[in-house]
């Protein structure tokens, strides 16, 4: 594993480029991988679908470009509705089947919406016991099985108790901020520590409701407090810049990158103090010879001088 944390962006920014594109943004700008949103209806997202083309060529096509496949993200949630969810469960195969050939480290699923009057307790059980197969199947494929914040399980809390409800190595968070708000990352990430196997990072104004796209820095997220969090508990997976699409996306990109590999750089050593030498003492004058010195006590009298009066 990398001894420092990871950067990837999501197709979803721009969902027109292809495989080829994404790659070549990625070498561009300086992105350790790509997050890719797939779908099982093959109507959906025709440039980057991730069920649309030949696995093997797509897996060498990364791995050429030195390009890692960060995870693929489904919108799939369960419903509570035992038909439906068994459905979506295959959906999940699918994608973990399609990760595993990919040689991507993990799929995502979102967390469920609930229903009404339905209690957070018996929401994680259901919940719990929908994943604990599925998880089981991402273990045998050597894949991790993500569960994203967006509904009902938003709060570190509720997902640290769905992940310990249900004890599986395979099963871990793919935490968003953003879904999370108003709850800062000096609580989230720290609670949910080594349970993070993916972090989704974004910016955004939040005012009454309502939601704008930011810059990464310049919204209400905090997000290079939160990267310096990430950085604290030490860790080492992927973060991905994940917006909607948007017109500039080739400019978000570039500057998500660049704030994000600064707020991370390591600290360079102080550089060492230069003490200075001390002054060099003078050098001693030689004693002067016998001759020339002025004598230390006054010459003795002749024995016969008369004392004077």
């Amino acid at each position: 594993m990398s001894e420092n944390m990871r950067f990837a962006f999501s197709s979803q920014i721009c969902p027109q480029w292809d495989f080829s594109t994404l790659i070549a943004k990625a070498r561009e700008y300086g992105y350790d991988g790509v997050t890719l949103a797939g779908s099982v209806d093959e109507s959906v997202l025709p440039a980057s679908n991730v069920f649309l083309t030949a696995p093997q060529k797509l897996r060498q096509q990364f791995q050429d470009a030195g390009v890692r496949i960060a995870s693929i993200a489904s919108q799939i949630t369960p419903t509570g509705v035992r038909s439906r969810d068994l459905k979506l469960g295959d959906d999940v195969r699918r994608f973990l089947d399609r990760a595993a050939e990919l040689n991507s480290p993990a799929v995502r699923v979102l967390d469920p919406s609930g229903k009404t009057g339905q209690s957070r307790a018996d929401l994680i059980q259901k919940t719990a016991e929908w994943l604990a197969p599925l998880a089981d199947e991402a273990g045998r494929l050597g894949v991790q099985l993500l569960v994203q914040n967006a509904h009902a399980l938003n709060r570190a809390q509720d997902l640290w108790a769905l992940l310990d409800y249900l004890v599986n190595p395979s099963l871990a968070v793919a935490w968003d901020q953003l879904a999370a708000w108003p709850e800062p990352g000096s609580v989230s990430i720290p609670l949910l520590n080594a349970r993070l196997g993916l972090t989704i990072l974004r910016d955004a104004e939040i005012t009454n409701g309502s939601m704008q796209w930011k810059h990464l820095g310049e919204g209400h997220l905090a997000v290079s407090q939160a990267v310096l969090r990430l950085k604290g508990i030490g860790y080492r997976g992927f973060a991905s810049f994940e917006i909607p699409r948007c017109e500039d996306a080739e400019e978000r990109l570039k500057d998500a990158i660049t704030k994000l590999r600064g707020w991370t750089k390591p600290k360079e050593p102080p550089k060492p103090k230069v003490v200075a030498k001390p002054a060099a003492k003078p050098a001693a004058k030689p004693a002067a010879a016998a001759s020339d010195a002025s004598p230390a006590f006054p010459p003795a009298a002749p024995e016969n001088a008369v004392p004077a009066k």
